[in-house]
């Protein structure tokens, strides 16, 4: 039987304030799941809670602001060009995106 994949996405990892969702991730783990944790944020805490030492899922970490790495985001645009479903989330990021023209966004 195949493992199952499970890919998180969260605001920030690891956080000390969460635990909460730490023992989850090791739980899903120890059922058998394969997890891959997408954070947005990289770690701000100076501590950590040692259920994150557990955790044996990669941790890949988004770019804060896409102009700090352009490149990663070429790329990844390219992967995406012939996922269905691409060429409309382009458009519809394309008509929202002059809404708020800032760092944050672009």
């Amino acid at each position: 039987m195949q493992r199952r994949k499970i890919v998180v996405v969260l605001k920030g990892y690891p956080r000390l304030s969460e635990t909460f969702i730490a023992q989850e991730l090791l739980g899903l783990e120890r059922a058998g799941f394969d997890l891959v944790i997408v954070a947005l944020r990289r770690p701000t805490d100076a501590k950590r809670n040692p259920v994150h030492d557990e955790i044996k899922a990669p941790v890949h970490y988004l770019p804060e602001y896409l102009h700090d790495e352009p490149l990663r985001v070429v790329r990844a645009l390219i992967a995406c060009l012939p996922r269905p479903g691409f060429w409309r989330a382009l458009r519809s990021l394309a008509s929202d995106i002059p809404r708020d023209f800032t760092r944050n966004r672009v």
